[in-house]
């Protein structure tokens, strides 16, 4: 047999071999999750801290470009308006209050002035605004009013964070539940 010579059954066996290890490997493979599995979690003021400086140096050195900020602030603000009132304007007290402040193209916030937007459906909808930016991606909110002032929500492209300052994670999940916030 020629070894230059291309036989019939020597490709079928190079093919059936080829398609036997591709439906293995297939088959081995651990399945995406979709996209509503991204993680939220309650967790403690210093936990909140350790993610936030985490994320925060994973962002590249320098402010980067307004107009890509700009479309990061605008996908957001869109999440935020199908959940509460989202203005720059104080007067009336909007659920979602924006300075008018950029540090970072890939990093937004807001203050949150009402509990009644927060809940499972917008913190689930957070990360995938976030991954359609950039996978390093960042959004804080702070609750600035009462009964949530101290609340914190920082948000990245796969996960979600809802704090307290001060508080561990148990008081935290004590406040939220007092004040009918339910996340899980």
């Amino acid at each position: 047999m020629n070894p230059n010579v291309r036989h019939p059954t020597m490709s079928r066996l190079t093919l059936s071999f080829s398609l036997s290890l591709l439906v293995y490997l297939v088959g081995c493979m651990e399945p995406t999750p979709p996209q509503h599995s991204r993680r939220i979690a309650i967790v403690s003021s210093e936990s909140m801290d350790i993610a936030k400086s985490e994320a925060t140096s994973r962002l590249k050195t320098g402010p980067g470009e307004y107009e890509r900020w700009e479309r990061l602030h605008e996908s957001v603000k869109s999440v935020l308006s199908e959940y509460g009132t989202v203005t720059w304007d104080p007067d009336p007290l909007p659920d979602f209050y924006f300075s008018g402040d950029w540090f970072h193209e890939h990093s937004d916030g807001y203050s949150i002035c009402s509990s009644k937007p927060i809940n499972k459906q917008l913190l689930d909808a957070l990360p995938q605004v976030l991954a359609a930016h950039d996978e390093n991606a960042i959004l804080e909110m702070n609750g600035i009013e009462d009964p949530i002032e101290g609340l914190v929500i920082f948000a990245t492209s796969t996960e979600v964070l809802v704090g307290w300052d001060g508080l561990d994670r148990n008081a935290c999940e004590k406040r939220l539940r007092e004040l009918g916030i339910t996340i899980d």
